[in-house]
């Protein structure tokens, strides 16, 4: 059930429940005033809604560059990183162990696979996972690679 927070856009629990959200293309960052995930649809560039979990399948885990480097030079954070993929329904996700991916801009240039308190490890970056869940702080990806060691272009927009 959806609840309306300050604004006219709504908090789910889950991305799933978010009219249209299913199966849909969408950039989903960590809103820090909020405290819940931000679900942004990719072909309205409008935030769907606000939520606790989002379970996503085909994941890229994207950083804009010019947007890191006003971070670093500003000392302020502005929604540059977010992880790209299509809404699912995580219940049906496999099962089996997960690992931790995390970024932050003063230490890492892109995610990297992370410790369980969500420290990037620096050199271990990860690009793509098959599947992703976003739950709190927390991204738990499941077979996260590096996209440029296994030569997969970063830029592909489908993917």
């Amino acid at each position: 059930m959806a609840k309306i927070i300050g604004t006219k856009i709504p908090t789910f629990n889950d991305a799933a429940d978010i009219p249209g959200a299913l199966h849909s293309q969408v950039d989903v960052y960590y809103n820090l005033r909020r405290r819940l995930w931000s679900v942004r649809s990719r072909e309205t560039g409008r935030v769907l809604g606000h939520c606790h979990t989002v379970s996503l399948r085909d994941v890229r885990f994207v950083v804009n560059a010019a947007g890191r480097d006003r971070v670093r030079l500003q000392g302020r954070k502005n929604v540059h990183a977010y992880c790209r993929g299509t809404v699912a329904r995580g219940e049906y996700f496999p099962k089996g162990p997960w690992d931790y991916v995390a970024y932050n801009p003063y230490t890492v240039d892109t995610f990297c696979l992370a410790t369980p308190d969500s420290t990037p490890i620096p050199g271990r970056p990860v690009g793509y996972a098959r599947y992703a869940v976003l739950e709190g702080r927390d991204v738990l990806a499941k077979d996260p690679v590096d996209t440029l060691s296994y030569g997969i272009d970063p830029r592909r927009p489908n993917l």
